[in-house]
């Protein structure tokens, strides 16, 4: 075999001149680093509803994982080692039952992670829904469960604990059917962690100012620092129903979260489903609105800090809309200066299989630029690819809990567009008959694919040249 390829090789070393712009080209797909499964994966167990990713670790959520019943559910933590991406830790509630959806939703922050168990039902809790405070014991390599973190005032079915977000010593979790404005007006909860009894507190339960009946406020939620943002997707404007997204911020003085500003589009439309999805950066704010013309939006705000005022910048649409995409069912943002970088998710994307678009700002032109697609490999079953989306620093992770009859994976991806290894597909550190295949299996017009290695829209002889010329262990 080796001596045939050796052959295959020389044949083709006339070629090579051609792939010597690929690597200019590259920046039409994005850089696939690992495909994340579960060690003990199950039919329908949903691995990669929700993704959060910190310092390098990544936290995967399979809210119908079995181990403890049926949609008992479970979270799972990865970290790197060397270029492979290993299996830490599967993570449990203590106190789960059949039905709980752990997992439902995650977030992480350095040694800290949070999982959302929708539908669990504690007696000393008023309604249904918790939320599972992990803290790493780096002593011992072990997370362990450090706390439940409940709400005193929630009532049945609130949905306390479908979306939740973490920074430092502060959560934000939502709860969307709340009734305080109104039937299903929605609310959302801060805690705060108090070092001295190592519990995290309810700090403040946010209510939206003209927050009515039928809102979802606490459809979404992010928060850093002294910021957190509320999406509201039903939230009516302007007699219609296309859902904002509020801005609100901690007042030191008085120790109360202010509500500060109302985010809207300003082409927004009814129906748009705008605040689906937030995520927050810095002095960035990155909102999705996953029905807005049929096909889905993405919104950049910026804040002006003269004003103290948040600007919409930049409006996001895929490059290549295929209808009813559900761009903007998820995004993530990382503002770091002179890196701003955003991931949308659209799971019903590349033909229903999905896909993530990855944007970067360009401070020269003052404009956000589509830098990459990413998509996952092809699949017999709707992979659900960028239903769920998270970001840190360079590191993108992408959930699409519908591959392999929802068994389900999570993806990683370099946002950098760092390929060592473009052409192993199947990410087994060589490139050989599966990756082939997978090329193959992907050939024609397929923009943004994995496999085409020309960024050209189509996977075609050049792609399938870069590939043989690579044959074997990858550098």
């Amino acid at each position: 075999m080796g001596y045939r390829v050796q052959f295959l090789k020389a044949l083709l070393i006339a070629g090579i001149a051609v792939l010597a712009t690929v690597d200019e080209c590259l920046a039409q797909s994005a850089c696939r680093d690992a495909r994340l499964t579960a060690s003990d994966p199950g039919v329908f167990e949903s691995f990669g509803f929700a993704v959060a990713i910190s310092d390098a670790t990544a936290i995967v959520g399979a809210e119908w994982d079995r181990q403890l019943g049926t949609e008992a559910g479970a979270a799972y933590i990865f970290r790197p080692e060397g270029k492979m991406w290993t299996e830490m830790q599967k993570l449990l509630g203590s106190d789960q039952v059949a039905g709980d959806q752990f997992g439902h939703s995650v977030a992480i922050d350095g040694s800290v992670a949070m999982i959302g168990s929708l539908q669990h039902i504690h007696p000393d809790a008023p309604g249904t829904g918790a939320v599972y405070a992990f803290r790493f014991d780096s002593e011992a390599s072990v997370w362990i469960e450090e706390e439940e973190v409940l709400t005193a005032t929630g009532e049945w079915g609130d949905g306390f604990g479908e979306v939740v977000s973490l920074h430092d010593d502060l959560m934000l979790v939502g709860a969307r059917f709340d009734d305080d404005n109104g039937a299903n007006a929605g609310a959302a909860f801060v805690f705060r962690f108090d070092p001295d009894t190592s519990q995290w507190v309810e700090e403040q339960k946010l209510l939206a100012s003209n927050g009515s009946g039928g809102d979802f406020f606490g459809s979404s939620v992010a928060v850093e620092g002294p910021l957190a943002v509320v999406g509201a997707t039903n939230h009516q404007n302007n007699n219609n129903t296309g859902g904002a997204a509020y801005v609100f911020g901690f007042d030191p003085d008085t120790s109360v979260w202010v509500q500060e500003q109302i985010l809207r589009p300003s082409d927004g439309a009814g129906g748009t489903n705008f605040g689906h999805s937030v995520s927050i950066s810095g002095d960035l704010i990155l909102v999705g609105a996953h029905v807005e013309g049929n096909n889905g939006a993405a919104y950049v705000f910026r804040l002006d800090p003269k004003a103290s005022q948040w600007e919409m910048e930049q409006k996001f649409v895929a490059s290549d809309p295929g209808g009813i995409d559900q761009f903007g069912r998820s995004v993530a943002i990382d503002g770091a200066p002179g890196n701003e970088t955003a991931v949308v998710g659209a799971w019903q994307g590349n033909a229903f299989s999905g896909a993530a678009y990855i944007y970067r700002f360009d401070s020269d032109a003052s404009q956000w630029i589509e830098q990459a697609i990413a998509l996952p490999e092809p699949n017999a079953w709707t992979n659900f690819f960028g239903w769920s989306v998270a970001i840190d620093g360079e590191t993108a992770v992408i959930g699409a809990h519908g591959e392999d009859q929802q068994r389900g994976a999570a993806y990683v991806f370099d946002v950098a567009l760092n390929c060592d290894c473009p052409q192993d597909l199947d990410l087994d550190g060589s490139v050989g008959a599966s990756d082939l295949l997978s090329l193959l299996v992907s050939w024609g017009p397929c923009k943004g694919c994995p496999a085409d290695f020309d960024g050209n829209g189509t996977v075609g002889a050049f792609d399938l040249l870069a590939l043989l010329v690579n044959w074997g262990p990858c550098p």
